[in-house]
């Protein structure tokens, strides 16, 4: 195997999240970023839609972390 090889596993390559140094590391979650107030999720997940479309279910986990979030 030549190196154009190994460099091109599956395993080899990492995400941007996985790199040394990165400010978002994977130990931090999306909604941790999110420019979207607890309240204005709250309104979204209570409408379920927006600009006239269904919220998927990842969307719907997403604005709830961002709800939720504070609560402990």
């Amino acid at each position: 195997m030549g190196a154009t090889e190994n460099f091109w596993k599956p395993h080899s390559i990492k995400s941007g999240r996985d790199q040394p140094g990165n400010p978002r590391a994977s130990s931090e979650l999306p909604s941790t970023h999110a420019k979207v107030t607890p309240h204005k999720a709250k309104e979204i997940l209570r409408h379920g839609s927006v600009r006239g479309h269904e919220l998927t279910p990842k969307q719907r986990g997403f604005f709830g972390a961002v709800a939720g979030k504070g609560k402990k």
